[in-house]
């Protein structure tokens, strides 16, 4: 196989976790991300710490893209990881006894 055709396959290839959904224009810095979900973040320091304890996960879900070396929230991946994150968390504080809070 020629270096073209070998870059060009590399280049058609999809990631499995890159849905026909993604949309580029769609990616929020985490700020103004912040200020769309307000009721569950109520401020900005809150979302960097979610960021900070759960950056691995996601940018494993391509909840957090970095193509230009920031940060960068895709919404639609976001809501579903913070959904995911926050039914394991709740389940924990089930099984604590602390479901209370």
């Amino acid at each position: 196989m020629s270096m073209e055709c070998l870059q060009a396959s590399l280049y058609t290839k999809r990631s499995p976790l890159v849905s026909d959904e993604s949309n580029l224009a769609a990616l929020l810095p985490p700020a103004e991300y912040q200020l769309t979900v307000q009721h569950v973040f109520q401020s900005l320091h809150s979302l960097d710490w979610f960021l900070r304890q759960n950056m691995a996960e996601l940018v494993e879900l391509g909840a957090v893209v970095a193509p230009a070396g920031r940060k960068l929230i895709d919404p639609a991946k976001m809501e579903m990881a913070v959904l995911a994150i926050g039914k394991r968390r709740a389940a924990h504080l089930c099984a604590a006894g602390d479901g209370a809070r």
